[in-house]
């Protein structure tokens, strides 16, 4: 009776297909029941701020609104007009007319001594390739300006320093990937070690495909006493057509390149998404984004580094409930866009059986989460 009455009540003045009004009063009733399970205390009261009539009316409000401006919407005119050669025209040329032929990104905060050793591992990479470095300095309160100045004073290839304030690595990244000067922008974690032909594998992905947004790339674990966590050993390559559900974990930040075109077409990375932000997971919020927008896609297990993320004794089951967490949000925001939602809404579903309970239902807690902030602060649901 509860779930009717709900279903009802999510559905009165709103065009939803029945099945999405459906799944969202499921979901509102699962997070009722998971609530106390897996929300913190400060989220549990924060949620109790707000009536539950109001909150749905918000809801309404947003996935009915006009999209937002184009540089924060999902722009596949291309794809539903069937000129996606008009996407690689724009590549080539855009390729053509920059000044390097590939940039490689790294962004970090207070991680001194491990980015030293990341730039030592860049240096030996050998490439015939036109490229530069670009680093960006999330806020480092360390010794990181010393390093990266040291090491700029010393190499032969163009660096970039930046300096950026701002929560969360996305919105560094944002600044990154603005700031290079070349098609191709290939990002890697500050603890992780290319391979000497990395730039040249990446280089090749896009060569052979001028519609390719983006790549993702093989990463191994670099120090076996490590967890085996934020790796992809994968030897499969995989190709992502336009409109692609992208799984949360087959792509993984840090290993991950993009054609800059791709990137501004769809605004950059989310601000919400990523390491310090509310939620992880800004590389595959993007990436989706992209495939959305017209764009092929590749995993490919040439471009290679390794992971050195040091971590040994930490709670892995908490560990992974953040990326659940990331991903549920994820997965939210993809549901609640309408040139993504039956793509996405089909194919979470069909992969939940393979699923733990536990990381389904805080996967579901953390959407709810995800569209109640969102709400509360008045974003777009659509964006």
């Amino acid at each position: 009776m509860k779930f009717r009455l709900l279903k009802k009540r999510i559905a009165t003045g709103v065009s939803f297909e029945e099945q999405t009004v459906d799944s969202m009063a499921r979901a509102i009733l699962a997070f009722e029941s998971c609530e106390q399970m897996f929300l913190p205390d400060r989220i549990q009261s924060h949620a109790r701020r707000f009536d539950t009539s109001v909150f749905l009316g918000r809801i309404r409000e947003y996935i009915n609104s006009v999209l937002p401006k184009p540089c924060h919407s999902y722009r596949n005119s291309d794809a539903e007009d069937g000129n996606l050669l008009k996407i690689g025209a724009r590549c080539e040329n855009s390729m053509s007319s920059t000044e390097f032929d590939i940039s490689l990104l790294i962004c970090t905060r207070n991680r001194a001594g491990q980015l030293a050793q990341t730039l030592e591992r860049v240096s030996a990479i050998k490439s015939q390739l036109k490229w530069e470095l670009v680093v960006v300095d999330n806020g480092s309160t360390d010794k990181t300006s010393a390093v990266l100045g040291e090491f700029a004073a010393t190499f032969d290839q163009p660096v970039q320093m930046i300096n950026q304030q701002g929560r969360g690595v996305a919105v560094a990244k944002n600044a990154g990937w603005r700031a290079t000067r070349s098609g191709i922008v290939a990002c890697i974690d500050d603890d992780c070690y290319p391979e000497e032909d990395h730039l040249d594998a990446v280089f090749e992905c896009f060569s052979k495909d001028p519609k390719l947004g983006f790549v993702g790339g093989r990463i191994l674990l670099y120090d076996p006493m490590d967890l085996r966590l934020t790796i992809q050993e994968s030897l499969e390559p995989l190709f992502f057509p336009p409109g692609s559900f992208i799984r949360a974990g087959v792509i993984i930040g840090a290993n991950v390149a993009y054609r800059r075109a791709a990137v501004s077409a769809v605004g950059g990375f989310d601000p919400w998404f990523g390491a310090g932000a509310l939620f992880s997971g800004d590389e595959v919020d993007l990436i989706a984004r992209i495939s959305a927008a017209g764009w092929n896609g590749a995993y490919d297990p040439k471009p290679v580094v390794y992971h050195h993320h040091g971590r040994r004794t930490a709670d892995e089951c908490r560990l992974w409930l953040r990326y659940e967490r990331g991903a549920g949000a994820y997965y939210a925001k993809c549901m609640l866009n309408r040139r993504m939602r039956s793509v996405y809404f089909k194919n979470w579903l069909l992969s939940r059986p393979h699923h733990s309970w536990k990381f389904k239902a805080w996967e579901i807690v953390s959407g709810l989460d995800y569209i109640a902030r969102a709400c509360l602060a008045g974003r777009s649901l659509t964006g």
